[in-house]
């Protein structure tokens, strides 16, 4: 038998090693997946429909890119925007940044443009996220503990909130950790290309949300952390910086306006102290006191282990200054506070915990305790579970509004109608949603109530009424030839005077409407009622262009 020489076995080792490293990845990506799908069926997303406004307007943004990719044929999109606009007045490219909205266009390409696969996207997109993290910890912690810290992530209370609702955070969070590991590989072995990569990360980032502004902060604490002084001289970073800016803030400069808009708040010391303390809290709720107390161990283990363990620290400076970006942006920027705003700094927080119960084994007591160490580590590991957990056993699906029922219900194919949507703004975007699903002919124009009966700017703020009386409600709907009336109640009466006038007028017997169908809410409680005229009415479009594209609207 022939004798291998040295250099082709170390050759063959590290082709195992490689193929190892594979079938662990795919062992991580497909648990996760499961995981994510186990807990989506548990939640019914695929059924239920959108009940969050933004998530709507991101379905529809999505679908608006399809459509532009199919039928647009290289003309204007300003244009082709503005007719879309007129007949489903929910588009909302220019608030929110386009990259998303094309990556996912681009995937109805090959499959249904329905709510369903939004949320199998969703889903996936999810999972990566959790499959990214433990990919971080792989080569520190093994697969056994990077398998855990990536399930662990998924059934975080703010995980199985990204789950139930399409929204951009959960895309934010996959580049945010792609982005973590090419700095991360930049900070120690500086190069154009990485330094580069980075620029094309972070301004994918920020294409996709504002709040990728964050990995704009990010290497400026990892620099402060590490003490990587060095990197300020480096021009390999200004280089992705510059490449940066030069890619995202034409669009930002051209949506400013529109994208302030959408702040709920105003800048100062008061945003900033209810903020922080507000995603404080978040973090809180997500690994609990244990998990804190946990990530704090791994900090003070870890934080200047020395040269002996560079990738366990690299990981914790990494990690730390994730955290500390994503609640500076968050302290200093007034858009607004919400929990899914930390989802992008979980996954580090998570890490530093899983460290942390890693780290126990270094501790003299346990060296010589094999048996008390494991049942250390497996309760921590309980503890850290515990909140997700616990939010779990009360969890419930999204409320279903039966907007793809009443969306059935008023397409006609053979007729151009006007239908006009009142409720809530998550009501008005559901159901524009299903109706744009629903009208495949494209004859079918709706009309927010919001927007026809009363004005305010995008958020709401500002309002007031247009129509005074339901008689004058009557003239306004007769002058658009409205065929159908939908509206959305949740319990607990109307939000909206504006709603109320439209009940008001419905109500009288001699309207001209009559109720077609009311279906009771799913998972909620709450009724969507749908009216149709006694007899035909002639569409007025030019009527309706005006109530859903006045002339001194802009798109941006």
């Amino acid at each position: 038998m022939l004798l291998s020489r040295p250099g082709e076995k170390n050759r063959q080792l590290e082709n195992h090693e490689t193929r190892f490293k594979k079938i662990d990845a795919w062992i991580i990506f497909v648990a996760c997946s499961l995981l994510a799908l186990a807990l989506a069926s548990y939640l019914e997303v695929f059924t239920n429909g959108f009940s969050n406004s933004d998530e709507s307007s991101h379905f529809i943004n999505s679908y608006f890119i399809w459509e532009y990719l199919k039928k647009g044929q290289f003309a204007n999109p300003m244009a082709f925007a503005e007719q879309f606009y007129i007949a489903y007045p929910k588009l909302s490219i220019g608030h929110w940044p386009p990259l998303y909205y094309t990556l996912v266009g681009f995937l109805f390409l090959l499959f249904p443009a329905v709510p369903e696969t939004a949320a199998w996207i969703n889903l996936f997109v999810t999972a990566l996220a959790g499959f990214l993290l433990a990919m971080l910890l792989r080569p520190s912690v093994g697969l056994g503990w990077s398998l855990v810290s990536a399930l662990v992530f998924i059934l975080l209370p703010v995980s199985l909130e990204a789950l139930n609702f399409f929204m951009l955070d959960q895309p934010l969070t996959v580049v945010v950790l792609l982005s973590a590991w090419v700095w991360w590989r930049f900070s120690y072995q500086p190069s154009y290309v990485l330094g580069l990569l980075y620029g094309t990360l972070a301004a994918a980032a920020i294409m996709i949300k504002g709040n990728g502004w964050l990995l704009a902060l990010f290497p400026i604490f990892h620099i402060l952390f590490a003490r990587r002084w060095v990197l300020l001289r480096d021009p390999r970073i200004y280089a992705g910086a510059l490449l940066c800016l030069i890619v995202v803030l034409p669009w930002y400069i051209i949506t400013a306006k529109i994208s302030a808009d959408g702040f709920n708040y105003a800048f100062g010391l008061d945003y900033a102290t209810r903020a922080l303390t507000q995603n404080l809290l978040t973090l809180y709720h997500n690994v609990g006191p244990f998990g804190l107390a946990l990530a704090l161990f791994a900090l003070i283990r870890l934080w200047g282990a020395g040269e002996s363990r560079k990738e366990l620290v690299g990981l914790v400076h990494i990690s730390a200054s994730m955290i500390a970006a994503v609640l500076l942006l968050h302290s200093l920027i007034p858009v607004d506070i919400v929990t899914r705003y930390m989802l992008p700094a979980m996954p580090f927080l998570l890490l530093l915990a899983i460290l942390g119960i890693v780290e126990m084994k270094n501790l003299v007591f346990f060296e010589t305790h094999s048996m008390i160490l494991w049942s250390t580590q497996a309760t921590a590991l309980l503890l850290l579970l515990l909140p997700g957990l616990v939010n779990l056993s009360v969890a419930t699906p999204q409320g279903d509004l039966r907007m793809a029922e009443a969306a059935e219900m008023v397409v006609d194919s053979q007729q151009t109608h006007v239908v006009v949507i009142d409720g809530s703004p998550a009501g008005e975007g559901a159901f524009i949603a299903e109706a744009l699903v629903a009208s495949r002919a494209r004859n079918l124009y709706v009309v927010r109530s919001s927007k026809l009966l009363s004005e305010s700017n995008f958020m709401g703020a500002n309002y007031r009424l247009l129509a005074r009386t339901s008689m004058e409600v009557g003239a306004i709907l007769r002058n658009l030839g409205v065929q159908y009336i939908v509206l959305e109640r949740q319990e607990g009466g109307n939000l909206f005077p504006h709603s109320s006038l439209l009940e008001k007028f419905l109500a009288n017997p001699d309207s001209g409407y009559r109720k077609q169908a009311t279906l009771e809410h799913h998972w909620r409680p709450g009724l969507t009622h749908i009216y149709v005229a006694e007899q035909e009415l002639e569409v007025n479009l030019q009527a309706v262009q005006e109530a859903n594209f006045p002339k001194k609207m802009n798109m941006f």
